[in-house]
This record gives C-alpha cells, sequence and structure tokens, in this order.
C-alpha cells in the first residue's frame, strides 16, 4: 500500500509538471528528422532522433531506489569522450518530478546518443546519455505518449482474471475478479516508475501498466467491449462469452479466436481449410467461411 500511495502523489507532480508545459514559452526546437510515435515511449536504436523537440518528465523513483539518483546525466557541453565515460549519479531531489525539452539528439558512438535539454520552466540546462540497448536506463516519460495514453480514458475493457493489480489500490483489499467484469480506464499515472492506466469497476480501482496491456504475448487479455458488443450482434452470447473467457467454440471467426487464445504459431492451409497451430492443438477454420469447424 505504501508503495500505491507514493505512486498516486508522483501522478500529482506528473499532472503540475504538463499544467507548466501548457504555460510556459519555450523556445522552438529544430525539427525532428524522425516523426515521433506517441504509441511509444522508449524508441529503441531506430527512431532516436525523432525525441529532439520533444518533453521528457523524469520520472520520480521507488522510495528505496530514490538514494541512488539518476546516471547518465551531465553537465551541459562536455565532450564525446566525457559523455561515453559519464556515470554521473545525479541526486533524486535534484530532478525527480522535473520536465525538459530535448533541443538536440547527436549521436556519440554505435550505442549511446547524447541529448541536450533544458527545463521548460528554468534555465537548467544538461545532457543526457541514451542507451539504445538498455530500456531500463531510460529515466523519462515523453509527455507525448502520456497524451496518447489520455485517450484511453473512458475505454471498457474485458480483462482476463490475474491480468490487472490484485488489490485495490484505495483500500487495499484484495480485489475478486470474473471474465464477465466490465473495467472502465479512469486515469493514467505513474505507478512503480512506469505509465498505468488505473482501472475502475464500481468503487473498485486497479491498473495495468500500459506496456503489459501492448505486450504482443499478453494483448489478447484485455478486450474492448466495443469488440464484445459486435460479436454479441453477429455470432450471439454464446460464441461472444466463449471469447472473452479465452474458450474454443465452433462458429468464432479467426479475430475471435486470436482474442481468445492470442496470436497463433503458424498458420496452414490444408483443402480448403486454414488450420492455425497453437503448440499441439490444430483449429480448423473453414476458408470460404473464415469459421471456426472443428480443432484437434
Amino acid at each position: 500500500m505504501k508503495k500505491i500511495f507514493m505512486s498516486l502523489a508522483v501522478s500529482c507532480l506528473f499532472m503540475t509538471a504538463t499544467a507548466q508545459i501548457a504555460t510556459t514559452t519555450v523556445a522552438p526546437a529544430r525539427k525532428a528528422a524522425v516523426p515521433y510515435d506517441s504509441t511509444l515511449n522508449w524508441l529503441g536504436s531506430d527512431r532516436v532522433a525523432a525525441y529532439e523537440g520533444q518533453t521528457l518528465f523524469v520520472t520520480p523513483k521507488e522510495e528505496d531506489e530514490q538514494k541512488y539518483g539518476y546516471d547518465f546525466f551531465y553537465t551541459h557541453g562536455e565532450t564525446p569522450q566525457e559523455m561515453l565515460a559519464s556515470y554521473y549519479s545525479t541526486p533524486h531531489e535534484r530532478l525527480a518530478g522535473k520536465s525538459f525539452v530535448v533541443e538536440k539528439v547527436e549521436r556519440i558512438s554505435p550505442r549511446y546518443y547524447a541529448f541536450e535539454l533544458k527545463q521548460t520552466d528554468d534555465t537548467l540546462r544538461l545532457g543526457f546519455r541514451y542507451d539504445t540497448d538498455d530500456e531500463d536506463a531510460f529515466p523519462f516519460q515523453t509527455m507525448a505518449h502520456y497524451d496518447y495514453l489520455r485517450g484511453f480514458i473512458g475505454k471498457r475493457y474485458y480483462v482476463k482474471p490475474g491480468y490487472l493489480h490484485k488489490t485495490d489500490v484505495v483500500s487495499g483489499m484484495e480485489i475478486t475478479f470474473d471474465y464477465k467484469d466490465v473495467w472502465t480506464v479512469s486515469d493514467v499515472q505513474v505507478i512503480e516508475g512506469q505509465l498505468a492506466l488505473l482501472m475502475k469497476r464500481g468503487s473498485v480501482t486497479s491498473y495495468v501498466h500500459y506496456q503489459k496491456m501492448t505486450d504482443s504475448r499478453l494483448a489478447h487479455y484485455y478486450i474492448p467491449q466495443s469488440l464484445y458488443d459486435k460479436w454479441l450482434a453477429e455470432y450471439g452470447e454464446k460464441l461472444a462469452d466463449y471469447t472473452i473467457g479465452h474458450k474454443l467454440g465452433k462458429g468464432m471467426t479467426a479475430e475471435m479466436l486470436r482474442y481468445s487464445w492470442g496470436q497463433s504459431a503458424q498458420v496452414l492451409k490444408e483443402g480448403t481449410d486454414d488450420i492455425y497451430v497453437y503448440g499441439a492443438k490444430r483449429i480448423r477454420l473453414d476458408r470460404a467461411t473464415g469459421l471456426v469447424t472443428s480443432w484437434e
């Protein structure tokens, strides 16, 4: 509970930071060479240049991690050689909850980039060494990604039991889950150092980290209610319930099968059928109708 309450307090800092960004005039940065994809927070190695011009929020750390501060920040203007050797530890209280505009992105080695940063509401200028191989070394949340996630507020989902946080974030009481529960996204907050979607069901509030929700291996466990309503209208309650219950039924479509069982490892063609392979199980769909006919 202590960690959850601290995380909710952190989200208040995050909300304050967004308000400051909205009202602070910042000198325009150079246009990025690569368009920024707001569905992502960490851009890996392929699209690093897209950070140029973006606003980055320094994510506060959990209480037991704060003593280590932040690594890889350095004095603005250091040479590439000094940047590569940099393992400086900046005190947590100096940077936590602050927002910076990325004024320049420069490659300094095959693996590392240098970011020139300017604080949005102050004159503080720093550098940051970006590691293309280590997402855990990226201490920021991009405001563009945060704004993208805000678009999820109000959306409703069926969630497979076990794939939301197990206790109410306010009361700390254990939550009882059922596959037919409908959860509504109520807010976006920083919890345990990551952006999370708060999910409400009546008076109960849980959460899921966005990264988990979009993991290709887990995404089918978060089914939009709009899809269930479509399946209900087109194929009836039995098959719609089978899908959100992650069961298998004759008459399912390929889309329903994917949301029920996840992405198949392989799709084979045999006569007039498409065979979806899930481990040892082979599920047959009639190619003409696109519906499940049998499995073995």
